[in-house]
């Protein structure tokens, strides 16, 4: 019998502060430039759009990384493999700022693969620690730190390309991984105590596959995730460059818009992971988040340079409560309907999935702008995708 990695967790405080950090430097690093992609653009003589191949290629290292990391975080323990991904977070985001954009692109894959194994470490965390009925609310706290690593992107990449230029947003990143890494290796031992064991545990990259698609409620759910996330990193990517190319605003004034949205998919998660746990009804919620996020969709079709910038505050501010805001929730749906014992390979597979998702979106993304020629299609574009979305939430709900 295999153990479980964690026996005692001393400090469920420290574990919960752990893993959102972890989940936020995670989530700057990826999105670190996606909030200058003007500015980069400029330096390097490409178009702003190419952001989204970067995006895309460090999701697509993501992706691959998933198949295995369940079996690596149940082998060596959530924490070491958690101190591992900041390192290789920290070593990614200093190679982005060498070497043109070949640097730019092999940083990205090494973001990647540490990014990939995050996801199965911190929820093997906070499995260990959170009582069922608390799930939803402590699983969006983690997860708010997605938008916590946007609204750092969106607040300080503008600045930094500015007055220092962008590559300082890859070292602050750096800088801060590698901060986070050293606390856990340090204070490991203080806080958790782990059980190994000698049986081997099989690395076969099938494992969370089989096990994520292995009931209809998990089909469904991961299905709807295909289309909520689709929305969520074209905003994230995107809303930046839009802004700045089709609304005439500066790169700065997009950056304060962007990290509304941001700040509001903080408190959006915390809100929707209380009123599911109040409610003992996660599948609700995900429904009610697809149909604001397609009256989101629908609005910004209509957006123009006329626009007043309190109408593009209180869009981004619903962008961030439901685009940005259902990660949470889904997580503690993915935990309750997972079979007995396959929880941390079920939340690896849905990781490659999601980073499939977040891999093509973007670059889909950008072909679109390229082929149309404006940003109007490709976002009216999107109302179908919250409507796919808001179909599969539905059968997650009504399927047993």
């Amino acid at each position: 019998m295999i153990n479980q990695p964690f026996s005692l967790i001393d400090s469920r405080f420290t574990a919960i502060l752990a893993a959102t950090l972890a989940q936020s430097l995670g989530a700057w690093g990826m999105f670190v430039y996606t909030a200058g992609a003007s500015a980069i653009a400029t330096d390097l003589g490409i178009s702003a759009t190419y952001i989204g191949y970067q995006i895309g290629l460090a999701y697509f290292a993501a992706t691959l990384c998933t198949l295995i990391s369940g079996s690596i975080t149940r082998r060596k323990g959530a924490v070491q493999v958690l101190a591992l991904a900041m390192a290789l977070l920290a070593v990614g985001a200093s190679v982005t700022t060498l070497w043109q954009l070949v640097g730019m692109f092999i940083g990205s894959v090494i973001m990647g693969i540490g990014f990939g194994l995050i996801p199965a470490s911190t929820s093997q965390l906070l499995i260990a620690v959170t009582e069922e009925n608390k799930r939803a609310l402590i699983f969006s706290i983690k997860q708010a730190g997605i938008p916590i690593g946007g609204v750092m992107s969106a607040l300080t990449t503008p600045y930094f390309a500015e007055v220092w230029g962008w590559r300082a947003a890859g070292y602050a990143v750096s800088l801060s991984c590698l901060g986070i890494f050293l606390f856990l290796i340090l204070n490991r031992q203080r806080w958790v105590v782990e059980e190994h064991t000698n049986a081997p545990i099989s690395l076969n990259p099938l494992l969370p596959l089989l096990a994520v698609r292995s009931t209809r409620r998990l089909r469904a759910l991961v299905n709807m995730s295909l289309f909520y996330v689709g929305i969520q990193i074209v905003w994230m990517t995107f809303l930046s460059p839009f802004f700045v190319e089709d609304l005439k605003l500066s790169l700065v004034e997009a950056g304060y818009f962007l990290a509304i949205a941001q700040f509001t998919g903080i408190a959006g998660r915390i809100f929707w992971g209380w009123l599911s746990d109040r409610l003992q009804d996660n599948f609700t919620a995900m429904v009610l988040l697809g149909w604001v996020m397609t009256a989101c969709c629908g609005a910004a079709y209509f957006l123009s340079a006329d626009t007043s910038f309190v109408l593009l505050a209180l869009l981004c501010f619903l962008i961030g409560f439901s685009a940005i805001s259902w990660n949470g929730v889904f997580h503690a749906a993915l935990i309750e309907v997972s079979p007995p014992g396959e929880t941390v390979q079920v939340v690896a597979g849905m990781a490659f999935y999601v980073y499939i998702a977040m891999f093509v979106w973007p670059s889909l993304f950008a072909l679109l702008i390229e082929w149309s020629g404006s940003y109007s299609i490709p976002i009216a574009s999107l109302v179908l995708v919250t409507l796919a979305g808001v179909n599969f939430a539905w059968q997650a709900k009504t399927r047993r």
